[in-house]
């Protein structure tokens, strides 16, 4: 079972370094897309010299890292974004979506608030820890509003991408946090890598509407 956790962990710390280069061999790139692709390979194999976490280094750094890669997201999803317009039009939706968010954070905050860490900073990690869930949470509600705004293939697969990224690293926090089963593991590898091909495939379909430029 340990060689095919250790294959688990070398693929998705690899996929993102891997992708990264061919998106950036491809001719368009985006501001967003190309900060989150840059900072979760710089995490990744930060990540990778760090393989075991015998450091508190590569923690604060990997996590800092991945944060600005959602943020870059973040701010690829958001960009010509009519949030306002779009919650008039869609309360239920945005009512939905605000009680599962609310119930994730609730989920999360209480799983982070009885494990033990082993750290003199309890309340930096907290601090990290909360950003992140949150910035995640963000993501898949604004995701989910872009593709209500096109209702095109290319956005239904980014707001997939996300909506893969967000529970593959809720599996984690499991994984992590409460049971350290192998299984958990996977299942996060697999929809991590799921969405990862996802999002770059989503970069590969043009969309009249929507065209952003570097």
């Amino acid at each position: 079972m340990f060689g095919f956790e250790l294959l688990s962990s070398s693929i998705e710390l690899l996929l993102v370094p891997v992708i990264t280069v061919f998106y950036y061999l491809g001719n368009l790139k985006t501001p967003g897309l190309t900060l989150f692709f840059i900072s979760y390979s710089i995490g990744d194999l930060a990540n990778i010299l760090d393989f075991n976490k015998v450091s508190d280094w590569s923690y604060y750094l990997c996590n800092t890292l991945y944060i600005i890669a959602y943020l870059g997201l973040i701010s690829y999803v958001s960009k010509q974004l009519n949030l306002l317009q779009l919650i008039k039009k869609n309360k239920l939706d945005l009512f939905v979506l605000l009680l599962l968010a609310i119930g994730m954070t609730y989920v999360l905050v209480t799983i982070i608030l009885l494990v033990d860490f082993d750290s003199d900073n309890i309340g930096l990690i907290h601090f990290v820890e909360f950003s992140f869930s949150i910035i995640l949470i963000i993501l898949m509600m604004l995701s989910y509003f872009k593709y209500i705004q096109h209702t095109s293939r290319k956005f239904f697969l980014l707001f997939l991408g996300c909506l893969c990224l967000v529970f593959s690293e809720l599996v984690l926090v499991g994984y992590y946090y409460i049971a350290e089963y192998v299984f958990i593991s996977y299942i996060s590898t697999i929809l991590y890598v799921t969405a990862i091909f996802l999002l770059y495939y989503h970069t590969l379909i043009n969309h009249e509407s929507f065209i952003e430029t570097t």
